[in-house]
């Protein structure tokens, strides 16, 4: 092709020049696109049942051989921290301790925030990761501390580079979620977060209908709404609304049910 030819081209002239070949950006790109496939396989096999890490670390390599070969590559930098925080999220869903995976997932979305500040989903990524913590830290029973705050204000970042991104809204619901649970869990009234949340998931179904990942969050956020009232109406309709949205983001992607499964069973639990 045009773009081979060329690139051949630049690698020769680089050799002669300066006696060694270039790092090439065509097979900076290939491993990033190797690292994609991995990642979305680690994914499915996340949302089938099957463990997942092993995938998730095999795609981190291939981002890293990217990197190694175009240090400045932001979206491959972007994709080495997404990669690392859904290990982190498998890691919690297993019941092991996801802080190092957090950990690791901070610095590349960092650096690539900081090669291409518009990247919008590198801040989304970083508020995931402050959600993994919030969440961890809930499991273990330790203070969620400044995790959530942090998160809110990387999604609000992503919010400033893309506006129509349905997905930096349903992000935002995710916060106000685990708000709501926090409030839910120290006593208080969690109205205002389940309103906000609530109100961030209707604007990422307007922007994309089919996001199930709006709908299992609208669906969580009725859940706690239901958990938290004292009115028999109002709880029932909270839970038709969780009914609803589950079975509205299975409809869009059958893997939705990964999402859904533990809202359902908390559902049953109180109904």
């Amino acid at each position: 092709s045009h773009t081979n030819i060329c690139s051949a081209g630049a690698r020769t002239g680089y050799a002669f020049w300066m006696g060694y070949d270039r790092p090439s950006p065509d097979y900076a790109n290939a491993h990033n696109n190797s690292g994609i496939a991995l990642w979305r396989r680690a994914l499915w096999e996340q949302r089938t049942g099957t463990d997942p890490v092993q995938t998730y670390l095999t795609a981190e390599k291939a981002f890293l051989l990217a990197l190694e070969l175009n240090p400045s590559y932001a979206y491959a930098q972007a994709n080495l921290g997404m990669c690392r925080r859904s290990r982190a999220e498998a890691l919690l869903e297993r019941g092991d301790d996801p802080r190092e995976a957090r950990a690791q997932a901070r610095q590349p979305l960092r650096m690539a925030i900081d090669i291409n500040p518009s990247i919008a989903y590198a801040h989304l990524e970083e508020a995931a990761v402050d959600i993994v913590a919030a969440r961890a830290a809930r499991t273990a029973g330790r203070p969620v501390g400044d995790s959530l705050s942090q998160a809110a204000a990387a999604v609000a970042r992503a919010v400033k580079v893309n506006p129509a991104s349905s997905a930096a809204w349903q992000t935002s619901a995710e916060v106000h979620r685990w708000r709501a649970e926090e409030h839910l869990a120290r006593g208080r009234s969690p109205r205002n977060e389940l309103s906000l949340g609530l109100e961030n998931a209707e604007k990422a179904l307007e922007l994309n209908p089919r996001s199930w990942q709006a709908r299992i969050s609208s669906a969580a956020l009725h859940e706690i709404a239901a958990r938290s009232s004292t009115d028999t109406t109002t709880r029932r309709r909270a839970i038709d609304a969780v009914i609803r949205n589950l079975g509205a983001a299975i409809e869009i992607s059958p893997l939705a049910d990964h999402d859904a499964a533990p809202i359902r069973l908390r559902v049953e639990e109180h109904s």
